[in-house]
């Protein structure tokens, strides 16, 4: 049994399965926690984020590229 995530409350996802979602490395994923533009923390030791998060990060994403395109 791999390390256990932080709380039954939400669902929680490691690095690698974070950084899938995101469609970027896991270094690009962990730059972006520890500057503090993408909620995460500590348990097990592992870093662990929120899928929630994670979907508003794309949600945001597509947003400002929709902005960009826009006449």
């Amino acid at each position: 049994m791999g390390p256990l995530p932080p709380d039954d409350n939400y669902e929680w996802l490691p690095a690698p399965a974070a950084a899938a979602v995101l469609g970027c490395s896991v270094v690009a994923l962990r730059a972006r926690a520890v500057r503090g533009r993408l909620p995460s923390t500590l348990a097990g030791g592992r870093r662990w984020f929120r899928l929630d998060h994670l979907e508003l990060a794309v949600r945001a994403e597509v947003a400002q590229r929709r902005r960009q395109i826009a006449p």
